[in-house]
């Protein structure tokens, strides 16, 4: 994506592949909701009941505490699937003299920040390359699923359903 106030277009590779980025036209998803609304009554229906489900078991503290505390695994185990492998940038400021006084300061220290430099064309650039393994996604589902509180949402949706309406 461009910077802010820079000429250019959102461009996205995976694998030195281009990937099109299409926009959204806003209008489009308003023009067909009009003649569908009495097939989704029941379907709304079921919504609402199943949102209140969800909320009266995120009002106990047990189903809460139990959920916070396996999201928060799954979230580490899954950042640590990731691993950063390169990081490439190129970057040149609005001023001449700020790219020349960044550039002599990244050259005064001994390494300078690897993969960061300084170009005076005016154009910025930035390349990351993830590793990515899906096998530590998969074994952080598979101990994120047996974590979950299901005799406690069990006993929520027993006294859910008992005092729902027929």
């Amino acid at each position: 994506m461009p910077l802010p106030g820079t000429p250019g277009r959102k461009r996205l590779s995976i694998f030195n592949r281009q990937v099109p980025i299409r926009e959204r036209q806003p209008g489009a998803e308003a023009a067909g909701a009009k003649g569908e609304k009495s097939a989704k009554a029941p379907r709304a229906r079921m919504r609402r009941e199943l949102g209140r489900f969800f909320m009266q078991c995120l009002a106990d503290s047990t189903i809460r505490r139990a959920l916070a505390r396996q999201l928060a695994r799954l979230a580490r185990r899954i950042f640590r699937s990731v691993r950063l492998a390169r990081l490439e940038s190129d970057v040149s400021l609005p001023d001449p003299a700020l790219n020349g006084m960044l550039a002599g300061a990244l050259a005064a220290s001994n390494r300078g920040w690897q993969g960061l430099r300084v170009n005076f064309v005016g154009e910025n650039s930035l390349f990351f390359e993830l590793r990515f393994h899906p096998h530590r996604v998969f074994k952080a589902f598979l101990f994120f699923l047996p974590g979950l509180p299901y005799r406690a949402v069990f006993r929520q949706w027993r006294a859910f359903s008992a005092a729902r309406p027929h």
